[in-house]
């Protein structure tokens, strides 16, 4: 309770005295009053408390800064903060206000709200204890203030049902979705470390919205919302908080009976089901995920079938646009076939790449040349290490220096090129300084990746330490290794990749064994069973194989 009041000594005094006054002495209560406080829901004062004065009524405080400090006007455009959680963009504020991306339901109250206008508002907020300013427009409601702008909502607005009140929500909910389109689209150009700290930021109001937007019927202002919630999660490691949000919205645009989209929902539902597509795979659920790709495929071919005949000059922002989607689920598709180890996915990466050189899309471009490339590192039956290093470094070559984490994986791909010389040099008996080069040259590649990549990216880092550790268990630096190793057991328990985590530990074994330390080898290889015993019925051959080499370890011991 007193960490929620942020060490106002006034709330702390208001918070305390309400909770007595309601009997509040467990954890449970105090918990359950304090998420009614973040809501808005909960009444802290009293009227008789509120008439005690400034000196002891929170509200009597604040209602007589509100008053001597806002004209009327200016109090309504305030009341609107009722809906914001957590923090307070004055982008969001300005964009409930106009038709241009809100349609109908854009709050005349905003109407004509320029950004220095909004900050100068808010900026006042922050006078009066309203708000703390964060800089760069963003703001933070303090923790005690949201049952504040409740009350001022609802003198200005009316209840949730009444029509005022529900077309600001709807404004509220379609901003949001907006910002979040906006901050997808900025991360697929290759901006993603410069917005994720404002997505960091926005999280809470994202996910309010997109259950406002639900409850509305919104679905594209819900799509919208996941979209920036989606670099967040996938990028900051947090997979299982990911697919709870997915699984929620997939039966809203789902029709039951076919598996594809909704009548009106087609748009929404083909977004949904490649978030649904990726979680299958990384969950190794071959079947499922190629179900679900080749409904969304066929709907998007179908969709495009008019753009695919029509000449490049010709194309219109919505055929392009169709086209783009069709060749994002044709990667999909090359991406779980790779998984697989199934050739077959050259043919749709080859697809991509041309849909996308066609429209002239540089950031998928640069996806599908990767997708080659590792088609030809990875695919035993495609194997063709100078075909990979030529198809990564077009990727490389197609990335912006703002795209951090697209470069840092063309990067640590090259190094997986370099590394894989290595062990056809190993394996052809040559020289030593032959075989020194190929693995200082990995080296450099990853610890280039690493210098990239962002402290919180787990999947990425988990990756990248993983090769480093091997690269030095190549070497024979055994302390190295272990130390890499287990940086990427950390990032990928992290971001909940069992499996992953269980592949490290698997090598972690490998290397113990082959510095004669069989006993802890065989505590690492139970380790990664576990692991892969947890992964589901996809580890299941993995976890056989696990088995095989424990057997062989314990008959050393």
């Amino acid at each position: 309770l007193l960490r929620y009041a942020a060490g106002n000594p006034l709330t702390i005094t208001v918070l305390v005295g309400q909770a007595v006054r309601e009997n509040l002495t467990t954890s449970a209560d105090i918990a359950g009053f304090i998420a009614r406080l973040r809501a808005g829901e909960a009444q802290l004062e009293a009227g008789e408390d509120a008439a005690l004065g400034r000196t002891r009524s929170l509200a009597a405080s604040l209602s007589y800064g509100f008053a001597h400090t806002f004209t009327g006007a200016e109090r309504n455009q305030l009341a609107v903060l009722h809906l914001f959680r957590d923090t307070v963009d004055v982008d969001a504020l300005r964009a409930m206000g106009d038709p241009k991306g809100v349609g109908q339901d854009a709050v005349p109250e905003l109407a004509g709200l320029d950004r220095d206008t909004g900050i100068s508002l808010l900026d006042r907020a922050v006078d009066i204890g309203l708000l703390t300013t964060l800089g760069g427009g963003y703001y933070q409601v303090h923790p005690a203030l949201p049952w504040y702008f409740t009350t001022l909502f609802t003198a200005a607005y009316g209840q949730a049902a009444d029509p005022a009140a529900h077309q600001v929500s709807r404004a509220y909910s379609a901003a949001m979705s907006e910002l979040g389109n906006y901050y997808h689209d900025e991360s697929e150009e290759g901006r993603t470390a410069q917005v994720l700290p404002l997505l960091r930021a926005e999280e809470a109001n994202l996910l309010h919205a997109f259950d406002q937007a639900r409850a509305q019927g919104l679905w594209r202002a819900a799509a919208g919302c996941l979209q920036g919630l989606q670099i967040l999660y996938r990028r900051t490691g947090r997979d299982s908080e990911w697919a709870r949000l997915v699984a929620v919205i997939a039966p809203d645009v789902t029709d039951p009976a076919t598996g594809g989209p909704r009548p009106g929902r087609e748009e929404e539902w083909s977004v949904v089901t490649s978030y649904r597509v990726r979680l299958a795979r990384d969950a190794r659920d071959w079947p499922t995920a190629a179900a679900l790709l080749n409904a969304t495929i066929a709907w998007s071919r179908n969709q495009a079938a008019t753009a695919l005949a029509t000449p490049a000059s010709s194309l219109s922002a919505i055929q392009r646009n169709q086209i783009r989607t069709l060749g994002v689920d044709l990667l999909d598709l090359g991406n779980l076939l790779l998984s697989q180890d199934d050739p077959g996915c050259l043919p749709p990466y080859q697809e991509a790449l041309a849909l996308e050189q066609k429209i002239g899309d540089r950031s998928v471009e640069a996806k599908a040349a990767a997708g080659l490339g590792n088609a030809y590192l990875s695919v035993s039956e495609l194997r063709n290490l100078n075909q990979a290093e030529h198809w990564w470094r077009h990727s490389l070559k197609l990335r912006p220096d703002s795209d951090r984490h697209g470069r840092a994986q063309c990067l640590g791909a090259l190094g997986g090129i370099a590394l894989e010389r290595y062990y056809d040099a190993h394996a052809a008996d040559q020289a030593q300084p032959v075989l020194v080069e190929h693995l200082n040259a990995a080296l450099r590649s990853y610890q280039q990746s690493l210098d990239l990549t962002l402290d919180d990216d787990h999947e990425t880092r988990a990756v990248t330490e993983n090769q480093i550790g091997i690269v030095f268990a190549r070497a024979g630096d055994v302390g190295q290794a272990l130390r890499h190793y287990q940086r990427s057991v950390q990032h990928e328990e992290a971001r909940g990749n069992i499996y992953g985590a269980g592949q490290t530990r698997h090598n972690i074994a490998l290397l113990l064994e082959r510095h004669g330390r069989a006993d802890d080898a065989l505590h690492y290889a139970r380790a990664a069973l576990d692991n892969f015993q947890q992964a589901g019925p996809g580890a299941a051959d993995r976890a056989n194989r696990e088995r095989r080499y424990i057997a062989e370890l314990e008959q050393r011991t």
